[in-house]
Parts: C-alpha cells; sequence; structure tokens
C-alpha cells in the first residue's frame, strides 16, 4: 500500500484480528432506492420530510435484514473448512460447516460491540461509543451484515440521513469468477424488497445474532433449525411476486433458492464438499482459472485496451480520492 496511513491501519487490524482471518474474502453490497420511490411515498406520509422518510425506509430494511441474515448465511455460505493450521491456538471443529466466515471463527468484531437500529441517533450514539471505550479504533472497524452509509463520518447520517445500505458478508460463490451469480445479485435484490413490506415487532438483535451463529456452524449437507420458518418466509414471498406479476424468470430464482432449502446439498457449501471429494484439487484449479482471467483483463486495462477505460479509471480515482481520510467506504464488491 502506497498510503502510509494506510498500511499503519492494515497493520493494527492484522495485529488485533490476525492475519490470517484477513484472509477471508467477501462480497459487498451497496444498495438504495430511487428518489422516484420516495416520491412515492411522500403521499402516504406527507407528515415527513425526504430526509426523516429516506431513514425510517432504510433502518427498517437494516432490522429486517439482520432478522433475516441467517436465511442468507444459508444460501451464500460457502467457508465450509480451512486448511489444517489455518487457525493459529485455535482448534476448529473438523466438521464441516456452512459459513465459517459468518461464525465466531470468521473476521469479525469482539461479542461486546453493540450497534443498535432504531434510529439514526442510536446507531451514531453506539458506533461513537464503542470507540470511545476502545472497542473499535474508527467507525470502519465495525463490521456487520448491514451498515448505514453517508459520506466518511457517522454524523453525517445524522445531517443529511442515509444515502444507501453496505451489505455485507457474502462469502465468494468459487463457481463463478466474479464471486457471485447474476441469479444471486438478482434473488437479493428480490429478497431486499419483500423484507421490506414485513412488519417485525420483536426484533431481536442479540437473537439475530445467535441464528445467524447457529445456521453458520451447522453441517452443509444438513436441513437447518429454522426449516420451517425458511420454507414459510419462501412462500410468503412467492406469494407476494405472484401477485406482483414478476417475470417468469424471477419466479424461477425464487424457486431455485427455495429449492436449496428442502434440498441442502445443492447450497454452496455443500456443492463445495461434493467437488472436493471427487477432485481434492478441482476448486483451486477453478480458483486458479479464475485469477488468470481478471490478471488477463488487468493487463488490458493497463494498455488502455478494456472497455470503457477512461470511465472506470476515473470513477476508480474518484472513489480513491474520497476514502483517504481516516474512515472511508468499503470498496464496492470484493473485500
Amino acid at each position: 500500500l502506497d498510503d502510509e496511513h494506510e498500511t499503519e491501519y492494515r497493520e493494527y487490524l492484522a495485529e488485533k484480528y490476525g492475519r490470517r482471518k484477513q484472509m477471508m474474502t467477501g462480497i459487498h453490497i451497496n444498495f438504495s432506492f430511487d428518489d422516484g420511490f420516495f416520491d412515492s411515498l411522500r403521499e402516504y406520509y406527507p407528515e415527513k420530510s425526504m430526509i426523516v422518510l429516506k431513514n425510517d425506509i432504510y433502518l427498517k430494511l437494516a432490522r429486517n435484514y439482520l432478522h433475516f441474515y441467517w436465511l442468507i448465511v444459508y444460501l451464500f455460505g460457502a467457508t465450509p473448512k480451512t486448511s489444517s493450521g489455518f487457525y493459529e491456538n485455535e482448534t476448529l471443529t473438523a466438521t464441516p460447516v456452512r459459513s465459517i466466515h459468518n461464525s465466531s471463527k470468521g473476521y469479525e468484531n469482539s461479542y461486546d460491540v453493540k450497534v443498535r437500529f432504531g434510529s439514526i441517533d442510536e446507531y451514531v450514539k453506539d458506533l461513537q461509543k464503542n470507540i470511545a471505550q476502545g472497542r473499535l479504533r474508527s467507525e470502519r472497524e465495525f463490521y456487520n451484515p448491514v451498515r448505514l452509509r453517508r459520506g466518511e463520518k457517522a454524523y453525517e447520517l445524522q445531517l443529511k440521513g442515509v444515502q444507501y445500505l453496505e451489505f455485507r458478508g457474502y462469502d465468494l460463490n468459487p463457481f463463478d469468477e466474479n464471486g457471485i451469480t447474476r441469479e444471486g445479485l438478482r434473488f437479493i435484490h428480490l429478497f431486499l424488497l419483500y423484507i421490506l413490506t414485513l412488519d417485525i415487532e420483536d426484533f431481536d438483535l442479540e437473537m439475530a445474532a445467535i441464528k445467524r451463529a447457529k445456521v453458520a456452524m451447522e453441517p452443509p449437507n444438513s436441513k437447518t433449525a429454522y426449516f420451517m420458518e425458511a420454507i414459510e418466509f419462501f412462500e410468503g414471498m412467492e406469494a407476494f411476486y405472484t401477485k406482483m406479476n414478476v417475470k417468469n424468470q424471477d419466479k424461477k430464482i425464487l424457486s431455485k433458492f427455495k429449492r436449496m432449502i428442502q434440498l441442502p446439498e445443492e447450497t454452496l457449501s455443500a456443492k463445495m464438499l461434493t467437488y472436493a471429494r471427487m477432485d481434492a484439487d478441482y476448486l483451486m484449479r477453478l480458483a486458479k482459472e479464475h485469477k488468470e482471467k481478471f490478471l488477463k483483463l488487468s493487463r488490458l486495462f493497463e494498455m488502455n485496451e478494456f472497455p470503457h477505460h477512461k470511465e472506470l479509471n476515473e470513477f476508480i480515482k474518484k472513489k480513491f480520492q474520497s476514502e483517504k481520510g481516516e474512515v472511508k467506504h468499503e470498496k464496492m464488491g470484493k473485500e
């Protein structure tokens, strides 16, 4: 890294969490609604300002996402095992699991880092409290499945409101060169829109974390402990989108992911184990193929032969400049 401050920060993380855990990577998905969506809601909430309306919608989506995050771990978990000696001074069960990345053995904050999503003021206050008490060095160290985003400092949320949500923790899909499939992204889109319509009166942040951890450590080829809850969720989502008269392609995507609930052997973590049993080197060869492809694209980019090179280069430049402060946006895509 060229930035001295960034290098020092990464060294701090390595010391605190361990370099091996820093090897765990995943997908970040930034999500927002366009202004037209909020404009259409204004007539139902005329008493609310646009900032308050946006905050309420994004906070509700964040809470509901955390409530159902265990389902995301089940469907997208893809870190079932580690190599021998991966953990220093720790013993991880030899039994494969759904997602080490999303378990207590993953790259996450200590258990005493608590941040509430009841209001913007709560969220900012809790972040600042964790920093003041030394549990976090800065806001960017808050590793949570969802984060409220606006600018570089959390207090900007109080001034201007939420701009977008950052969803984190998706394991990389080893079977897709981009780490996530188009179908996977479309399912997440449908998932987010659906859960926004649900009113969850008994949201419990602690229980959400417990369910996430439990599902993460389940054997990949077993049905989840929350099987019936998952089936009921999908039945509700299918009924919702039937009323919305969505395209057949979306219905097929929903059916495919629902099938994973009924047949856990079709989940990513289970499929990885199946391929590993048939050919121990297959996944490594696949990873190397993905690497070579992106190295080739990188060389084209450097030679200005990449499509839309100038536009992409300008985007990267502006994004890097906006991230040079102590608290920067996590990069879009892979961690």
